[in-house]
């Protein structure tokens, strides 16, 4: 443009635009680079953009790109882009969706059990081509985990309790001895997880000697690995003949010598999965469950009102609910406690 220096801007904005004519006409569309080219970019100055001038210089809105034809609705448009091919972005949107679900549902895979070629089937499956061969896989990697699970002795498992670990340990993580909780909140860092020393997958044994408190957080680092410390603790804690030790746990479970479960009243017994004593009772053959507590009076004392409702010829819905009355007054401290022979 330096020729144009001498022209005024009106004499300017015409060249730009005759420019431009005799480029659509000798190119079939407006190129811009070569308009930038020629004009030294001075047309964005006069005319601020290319739709602008486009409209200045009477040439058609698909000057620049071109008129297409969109490929869903195919009508005509004006493409802002060179490789435009919707005439909007929902239509495009639509069509590459529409396109990919047809893709996946003709597109044949391989089933993960039989190998062999399958399309996608009625209930959505896409790794298996039947059910038979999803629950065989299942079955094949449950025995190829029970497989895995080495054994350190002939008798694997003897019965514990978490407060049998507790007594002998303290509620301090073993890793980082961070004080533990048992209740509350389960996903907290806090809470005591058992853990075993030596896991059951390296050769570990499920008893009393192999299982220690962590918490949350060290038991998720640890997972399935073996420390130093645990090595230490392993070796501190495995009794001096294992397979003794598990034939005396045998006979001390059968016994009942572990720990008892006899309260002296029917329907009362320790539960050893929430450590307390549940009170239920039989009404019709229909087995009513009562309350959990940790102490052995106050089961008893549920279960003797229980049995009074009973005698009286309630209903089993209205026992359940009168159970649960007394239970939230009595802890309240609303009502005094049900006395009876042999309690209170």
């Amino acid at each position: 443009m330096k020729k144009y220096k001498r022209y005024s801007d009106e004499k300017l904005k015409k060249l730009i635009i005759c420019q431009a004519i005799e480029i659509y006409n000798l190119e079939g569309r407006l190129n811009i680079s070569r308009l930038n080219c020629e004009t030294s970019g001075r047309y964005r100055k006069f005319f601020g953009s290319t739709e602008e001038l486009i409209k200045e210089a009477g040439l058609p809105s698909y000057a620049v790109f071109g008129e297409g034809k969109c490929k869903l609705c195919d009508k005509a448009f004006d493409k802002k882009v060179a490789n435009s091919l919707f005439c909007r972005v929902e239509h495009e949107k639509a069509y590459r969706g529409e396109r990919l679900r047809q893709k996946r549902a003709n597109k044949e895979r391989e089933c993960k059990n039989c190998q062999k070629s399958f399309a996608k089937n009625q209930s959505g499956e896409v790794s298996y081509c039947s059910i038979e061969c999803k629950q065989e896989d299942r079955r094949k990697k449950v025995k190829k985990v029970l497989k895995n699970r080495k054994v350190s002795c002939e008798l694997v498992t003897a019965k514990y309790t978490f407060k049998q670990i507790a007594d002998r340990d303290g509620m301090s993580c073993a890793h980082c001895g961070m004080e533990t909780t048992k209740g509350g909140d389960h996903l907290s860092w806090s809470y005591a997880n058992i853990d075993h020393i030596i896991p059951v997958s390296k050769g570990g044994a499920d008893a009393l000697f192999n299982v220690q408190i962590l918490c949350k957080k060290c038991n998720t680092k640890k997972s399935n690995k073996l420390f130093p410390i645990d090595i230490a603790r392993a070796k501190k804690l495995m009794p001096d003949n294992v397979t003794d030790y598990f034939k005396e746990e045998e006979l001390r479970n059968d016994s009942g010598l572990m720990i008892t479960n006899r309260s002296g009243v029917t329907g009362v017994c320790w539960d050893k999965s929430c450590d307390k004593w549940k009170a239920q009772i039989v009404v019709d053959g229909v087995s009513i469950y009562l309350d959990s507590q940790r102490d052995k009076a106050t089961a008893i004392e549920i279960r003797k009102y229980a049995e009074r409702l009973v005698e009286n010829g309630e209903t089993v819905k209205d026992i359940k609910r009168k159970v649960s009355k007394y239970r939230r007054d009595r802890k309240a401290g609303m009502v005094e406690p049900f006395r009876f022979q042999g309690v209170g």
